[in-house]
């Protein structure tokens, strides 16, 4: 009889494991086992492409012609204009910083060129967004991915987490932005209480 058991094991498990795609598995999209995978994934700065960079600086600071460089005699195209051109530059208060500037050239050269940091009062035109932040007034609280208890659980957050509203429908829940990670999830409206 034992020699049966085990063979039927044997057999339930081998079942399993081909029923359930075999060496081809992969986790449906709304399984806790793909919600653990992405738990824990924040979003990335994307690598910064050097030269890209200074061709964009270069371009955005660049003024005329190249002027001929006098160590070399070789053409040198400058970055920065010349600093008497500059306006406000006699009413500057701030003290001298060297900037160093890569040339064009790709012998890798630079120049070295001295220039006058000054403030100048500016308007904003546009206002910053006023965001409604609240804290959770819960100890253990589940964010959820749709409007209602129907729907999965993606984070569990904890008493005094700040948190950024996104949109209040009026139907008892609101869409939250969390400020320290960033998910975005829906959350009763109770258990949240405005920031102090």
């Amino acid at each position: 009889m034992w020699r049966f058991i085990l063979v039927s094991f044997a057999f339930l498990g081998w079942s399993f494991y081909e029923l359930s795609g075999g060496a081809d598995y992969e986790p449906r999209i709304n399984s806790i086992q793909a919600r653990a995978k992405l738990d824990d994934l924040r979003p990335k700065a994307r690598p910064a492409d050097p030269q890209r960079a200074d061709e964009r600086r270069i371009a955005a600071a660049s003024v005329g012609a190249d002027e001929p460089d006098p160590a070399t005699g070789n053409s040198v195209a400058r970055s920065l204009s010349d600093l008497s051109d500059l306006p406000g530059l006699a009413s500057a208060q701030a003290g001298d910083a060297m900037v160093t500037l890569a040339s064009a050239r790709a012998s890798g050269e630079s120049d070295v060129i001295a220039a006058v940091a000054h403030n100048i009062a500016t308007r904003s035109v546009v206002t910053p967004l006023q965001q409604d932040l609240r804290v959770v007034a819960g100890n253990r609280v589940n964010m959820r991915a749709g409007p209602g208890t129907q729907y999965d659980r993606i984070a569990r957050l904890e008493r005094g987490q700040q948190v950024a509203v996104l949109r209040a429908p009026g139907n008892g829940w609101l869409k939250l932005r969390v400020v320290d990670t960033g998910r975005v999830g829906w959350m009763a409206e109770t258990l949240v209480a405005a920031a102090n």
